[in-house]
Order: structure tokens, then sequence, then C-alpha cells
């Protein structure tokens, strides 16, 4: 470690491509050197001197209706479409839905539990952060899917990136469309918001961070009767309706 020279750090990042992995190789050697500082192997963190490397976050984008019911028919045809389904169906992040375990799905009280994650190694992860640990309403649609894996042991969905990544590949070529996980995500936030549902009420079952003092004192009074209520009006709308699931 004393022996590394910051220009030596720089070559290394500026070879990496990939901007996401050149900024955790930062972060990570910056761990080292301030582990390494604070236990006087080193008198300073050389990482200091050097800019962390930026990361463009790419937007998710909401699908139009038109597209949304190409998808719906599409996943019908492929296998794993169920998994993309309950992500667009209840707004799940990518690895909230594959760490779904039969466990955490309640078909009497139709509930499920959202407290773990899958990282990228294919192995149990915590979520997010505290907001994501949460139990959401299992939706109609939801639920007529789920049922099918009532019977199974462990992950509902007990697969992988990489045979995520082929199935989008499949779905993609067969609706004609670049589809992102995170897409769902943000279609199912949409469709909440033109049913004019609640911030409050959308934000306990996506498991956002309340942004405002005011949704925050509304968001930590509102009772089972008011969930019920907006619960209703989601599984009786025209969403999917002309979905076979």
């Amino acid at each position: 470690v004393r022996d590394i020279k910051i220009i030596e750090v720089l070559e290394n990042l500026n070879n990496i491509k990939a901007e996401r992995q050149r900024q955790k190789a930062y972060e990570f050697l910056y761990m080292i050197f301030e582990k390494a500082r604070i236990n006087d192997y080193v008198e300073k963190n050389i990482m200091a001197n050097i800019d962390k490397p930026k990361h463009k976050k790419k937007n998710s984008q909401p699908l139009t209706k038109e597209v949304e019911q190409r998808l719906i028919e599409a996943c019908d045809k492929v296998l794993h479409g169920d998994y993309l389904l309950v992500c667009l169906y209840q707004g799940l992040r990518k690895g909230e839905c594959l760490a779904i375990t039969t466990d955490d799905v309640n078909f009497e009280n139709n509930t499920i539990s959202i407290n773990k994650s899958i990282n990228d190694r294919n192995q149990f992860d915590t979520t997010k952060n505290e907001q994501s640990n949460r139990i959401i309403p299992m939706f109609d649609r939801t639920k007529q899917i789920l049922l099918r894996y009532k019977d199974k042991q462990g992950r509902i969905f007990n697969f992988g990136s990489k045979i995520l990544q082929k199935a989008l590949r499949e779905i993609n070529t067969r609706i004609a469309y670049h589809l992102k996980i995170k897409d769902l995500r943000s279609t199912f936030i949409t469709r909440c918001q033109e049913m004019n549902i609640p911030e409050f009420i959308i934000q306990s079952w996506v498991g956002h961070t309340i942004g405002s003092k005011v949704t925050k004192s509304v968001y930590t009074k509102y009772n089972a009767q008011d969930n019920t209520k907006y619960i209703n009006i989601f599984n009786n709308t025209e969403f999917y309706s002309n979905s076979t699931h």
C-alpha cells in the first residue's frame, strides 16, 4: 500500500470502461487506503486527492399503454415472464422480486413481505434502505400468478442476472422495445398516479423515502381503511384489464 502512487491509481481507474465499475473500484480503494491510514500504515489517504468518478444514472421510463399490453401478452410466451409481470404489477425492484420466497407470501391476507434482496452474485442481501422493508398488498393479478407457485419451496423466482438478461432480450425482440427492469417499477408508479392514488400510499407500496414533512406526517398516520380503499381502486381499474393472467 505504501508503494502505490496516485498516477498508478489514475491509470488503472481510467482503464475501466464501465462508469459504475470505475466508481465502485474507487470506493473500494478509498476504503483500503483509509483503513491503512487509520492503522498508521500510511500517513494519508491518497484517494482523497482523486476526484470520485461520476456515474451517470440511466433514468427509467414508464411504458406506454400500447407497449405495456404487448409486454403482458409476450410474457405468456417466454420463460420467466411471470417474474416480469410481478415486477410490473407490484412495482418491485429487480432484487426484491428475485428474493421473494413462498414464506413471504400470505394468501389469506393478500400481502407480500419485502424484507431482503438478491445481489449481483445471486445471493440474499439486505434491501436498498430501511423504507424498503415493508409489507405490501398483493394485488389480484399478482395473486393469480403466485398461486401457481404456492407449493414451491424457497425462492419463487430462483435464477440470477444472466438468465434474467436472456429472458429480457427475448422479450425485447418480441415487443420491439428496449425494456429495462426498472421501467416496470416506473410504469407501476405512473399508473398509480394516473389513478390519483395519494403519494403517501404509493410510497408505502414501493418503499420510497417520504419526501416532504407534509407527506411524512400523513404517511405515518394512514390507517388500514385508507389502504384497503386504494387496493380496491387498483384491483378494479382497467389497468391490465385485457391480460389473460
